[in-house]
């Protein structure tokens, strides 16, 4: 489903029984539904106990009915929530020796190999450590972390259930829908004897309108 089609995936999934992804994070948004997700590739959420994983082609059809028969449940939902937790705000770590301006263009903050050496950067020693030596990329829960009551996660997810859009960004879907209705219009206009003289006067007040959009 791409960014233009009629159809919204979120839809799709909010009204789908269980979930089939080669890999998408749409399985692991899924799972937050509490719906069962059957994954057939590696992903980030592969290590969840509630999730069905296909490791073999021999292993697809009994997964494939074991995914049928499962319904949704608060703990499918529950695990799938602590994973998106660790991979936001754990395993994203920061990293001030790249920035990045847009999504494919990135800018080096470093100036020579120095300040690229051990000591200079925790993230990055971090990194190395994984990647060279097999050390633990983040901290896992300690004793009193894992001690914790249940109430808290429950209450939020009985706010959930009574609320089913109590997590979304209103403001930030109507920015959405006004971007895209700008990008339709744009084509249209651009048709048109002078389209491109027309947009360009116009185009200021546009960004200047989404700018308030979005804050």
């Amino acid at each position: 489903i791409l960014p233009k089609d009629a159809v919204n995936a979120y839809s799709l999934a909010d009204a789908a029984d269980l979930g089939l992804t080669f890999g998408s994070t749409i399985g692991l948004e899924m799972a937050m539904l509490g719906k069962p997700v059957l994954l057939a590739s590696r992903a980030l959420y592969d290590c969840g106990s509630q999730i069905f994983v296909i490791r073999s082609r021999e292993s697809l059809i009994e997964a494939l009915q074991n995914c049928l028969r499962a319904s949704t449940d608060r703990e499918i939902q529950r695990e799938a929530f602590r994973i998106a937790y660790y991979y936001f705000f754990a395993s994203e770590l920061p990293f001030p020796a790249v920035a990045m301006h847009g999504i494919f263009d990135t800018r080096v903050n470093y100036r020579s190999r120095e300040d690229l050496k051990p000591g200079k950067d925790p993230s990055m020693d971090r990194i190395c450590d994984f990647l060279m030596d097999g050390r633990p990329y983040f901290d896992e829960p300690n004793e009193q972390e894992r001690s914790r009551s249940r109430a808290d996660e429950d209450a939020f997810f009985e706010i959930l259930a009574r609320q089913p859009n109590a997590l979304r960004n209103t403001r930030y879907e109507r920015w959405q829908r006004w971007r895209s209705f700008g990008r339709s219009s744009t084509q249209l206009v651009r048709k048109l004897p002078f389209g491109e003289s027309v947009l360009e006067l116009g185009r200021g007040r546009w960004h200047s309108f989404l700018g308030k959009m979005e804050k």
